[in-house]
């Protein structure tokens, strides 16, 4: 079989500067300073600004409305808030110096992805394949949001890699396993389904276990000395050196409703395979090869030869079918790389009447194509960044958040549809409006809490809160607007 790079240097030095010079666009693609009026990144920096003031990352200002669980719990895990902290204490809410740190880990997560991929192929198909992931237009488009998908990613995929690339022996030193368990552990901090690497290789000494009929210690010596050290960094960082609230852990199981867990996997699926599908392109040729390529990659490689990464893989699909609303491109993202693998050995399983040689030409043309195809997306993606987004940067905003600020007191506490943006940029407890309740649940709520104003913006209209400024009229009173924000006072 030929393998493409074989008449170069191979050093990983090379090698190295080979995907760093691909890939150093990405460092300046998307690079905002604004951003949408989203709700979770505005968490994500109160709980870094928290952190870096030394406070409670629940003095947050968000008030948790049980009546609308899903805008967001009342603190998100500390990973995430503590990779941005030290940023907010230098540099305050800069969203382009967020930004900028999303992109370095989306830099050095295509590094991963080509370390990984090359566990599977050549090296020369394991860049494409890597080029053809990071430069998608629809990634591109995601990178400039400030949530915790990206490093998370990079964490999630560097600890399997590790684990596929260092962990085929018997037993492997035990530097490996300590480390191994530090990469699990945070990206566990960051998001709690980084769990399911220690899971996936439990599962698979399991397997091999049975398979070979031999269940002596030294098969798990290895992935106890992991979840030793899982544990250790686990409670070290997030109990002892940054004490947390634990709330998003029992915020997430409450979410879960087993009466209708039918419904929901058939609704998640539904969606996810559309993702999968459309993911390199919309058009319904591209998107039914991709999906039939993806099944045969998997079916084959499963039956063939399945690794630890197949097992997480199966888990972390079992779990986001389960979930109980749709989330988005963002919840499969940490796994679309091993999809992608799927989609290659779903490829190189069509025995083409072509020497190898031929093979590898028409995988590389076939990658051009589909790059060439992401030209019109990156373009569009690269002539919109400068443009500030409907959110918290606009001249509105700044506006109407200003006069918060100077004209209400301290103390005041908001209904507004994004709150968690409301109480970083104003510094005042804000609460979400209920969903599916009566007006009259909802005012109750809201006496119940002390809400103070109501503030309204054109850019997110509610249905909910049209409702209970029509049916409250005579409760509030209009003291302040702007051509898109209106702050109505409660009158008791």
């Amino acid at each position: 079989m030929i393998r493409p790079f074989e008449s170069v240097p191979t050093n990983k030095i090379y090698k190295s500067a080979i995907v760093l010079l691909i890939f150093l666009p990405v460092l300046f693609i998307n690079v905002r300073s604004s951003h949408n009026w989203g709700g979770d990144f505005a968490q994500y920096i109160n709980q870094a600004k928290c952190i870096s003031e030394g406070r409670s990352q629940t003095e947050t200002g968000y008030i948790f409305n049980e009546q609308n669980p899903y805008l967001g719990p009342p603190t998100y895990p500390i990973g995430f808030p503590l990779i941005l902290a030290p940023l907010y204490y230098f540099f305050g809410n800069n969203i382009l110096v967020f930004s900028f740190l999303i992109s370095i880990f989306l830099l050095a997560l295509s590094f991963v992805l080509v370390k990984i991929f090359n566990l599977y192929f050549s090296y020369l198909i394991s860049v494409l394949m890597a080029v053809a992931f990071i430069y998608n237009p629809w990634l591109l488009r995601f990178k400039s949001s400030i949530v915790s998908d990206i490093p998370f990613a990079f964490f999630f995929l560097l600890g399997i890699y590790f684990y596929l690339k260092k962990f085929n022996s018997e037993k492997t030193k035990i530097r490996f396993s300590i480390l191994l368990g530090l990469l699990i552990c945070i990206s566990m901090l960051i998001k709690s389904i980084g769990a399911l690497i220690i899971c996936g290789i439990l599962f698979e000494k399991i397997v091999s276990s049975l398979k070979n009929r031999n269940f002596k210690f030294v098969r798990f010596h290895d992935p106890l000395i992991i979840l030793g050290s899982i544990l250790f960094f686990y409670i070290l960082s997030n109990y002892i050196m940054f004490p947390t609230d634990t709330e998003h852990y029992s915020f997430f199981s409450t979410l879960f409703n087993l009466d209708n867990i039918a419904g929901a996997i058939k609704s998640n699926y539904s969606y996810y395979f559309v993702l999968i599908k459309d993911y390199f392109s919309d058009d319904v040729i591209i998107s039914s090869i991709t999906i039939t390529l993806f099944l045969l990659g998997f079916i084959k490689k499963i039956i063939n030869k399945p690794d630890v990464a197949d097992y997480i893989f199966i888990a972390y699909l079992i779990i986001i079918f389960g979930f109980p609303a749709v989330q988005g491109f963002r919840y499969l993202f940490p796994v679309y790389p091993i999809i992608l693998i799927y989609i290659a050995f779903g490829f190189k399983s069509i025995k083409l009447n072509y020497p190898s040689k031929r093979n590898v030409f028409l995988t590389m043309a076939l990658s051009v194509l589909l790059i060439l195809n992401y030209y019109n997306g990156i373009s569009s993606v690269i002539k919109s960044q400068k443009k500030t987004l409907a959110g918290p940067q606009t001249s509105y905003s700044i506006e109407t958040f200003h006069y918060i600020q100077k004209n209400t007191d301290e103390n005041s506490i908001f209904a507004f549809i994004k709150p968690r943006v409301l109480a970083l940029y104003t510094e005042r407890q804000s609460i979400g409006i209920g969903i599916g309740k009566s007006m009259e649940e909802i005012d109750r709520k809201f006496s119940e809490v002390g809400v103070d104003y109501i503030l309204t913006v054109e850019d997110k209209k509610s249905k909910q809160f049209e409702n209970y400024l029509e049916h409250y009229t005579n409760k509030l009173e209009l003291i302040w607007e702007n051509d898109r924000f209106k702050i109505f006072k409660r009158i008791n």
